[in-house]
């Protein structure tokens, strides 16, 4: 691929390989990446199948495919197929969460992937990766510490390569307080003093 993505090593015009049918095949990568005359007119190469190709970029690859006679005579319509190579894990992101430390039953989270098209599962106390959407809800929440994770997956089947989290406290219980001491039932003076805890 490092000469314009084409596929195969043996030259198509050796007179020895003209005395049969032939296949002939090529991968063509993405255009902006090439030089216009390989992107737009890729020289064909000789080939069998099974084709195998290694090491192809991360992006668009189209790969085609003809046959040529004895007598020169070329398929008009070679057969091709597209796809997209992508290797690349998403990233995940928490964009909204509740506070550090709240007083609500009701938690609220949104989330995006840096691709398009992304999947996510979500988990909220260590209790497993349902699959989930943004915004994602939680009710009825408990009293204590809580954490959600979100992991996102392409479209490529790559997982994101950490899960996003976020930790927070739910306080569901009242302030007590007390007064320790104070000025006599019955004072004399003008000013009063308070300790309270």
């Amino acid at each position: 691929l490092e000469d314009g993505g084409l596929a195969g090593a043996v030259g198509s015009d050796d007179p020895e390989r003209l005395a049969g049918p032939h296949v002939e095949g090529n991968v063509l990568e993405g255009p902006e990446l090439l030089p216009p005359e390989v992107a737009h007119r890729p020289t064909p190469q000789e080939c069998g199948s099974p084709r195998n190709l290694i090491s192809l970029a991360d992006r668009d690859h189209i790969f085609k495919v003809r046959s040529r006679y004895c007598s020169n005579n070329f398929d008009q319509t070679p057969a091709e197929h597209s796809w997209t190579v992508d290797t690349t894990a998403p990233e995940i992101m928490i964009t909204n969460q509740p506070a550090g430390f709240a007083s609500s039953t009701v938690a609220d989270f949104v989330f995006n992937s840096s691709e398009s098209g992304a999947s996510f599962t979500c988990d909220l106390d260590a209790n497993g990766w349902p699959a989930c959407v943004s915004p994602k809800s939680y009710e009825n929440l408990i009293s204590g510490e809580h954490s959600f994770k979100v992991k996102a997956r392409d479209g490529a089947g790559n997982f994101s390569l950490a899960p996003a989290e976020f930790s927070w406290v739910i306080d569901l219980s009242e302030p007590q307080l007390t007064v320790i001491s104070g000025p006599p039932n019955i004072a004399s003076s003008t000013a009063a003093n308070f300790q309270f805890t």
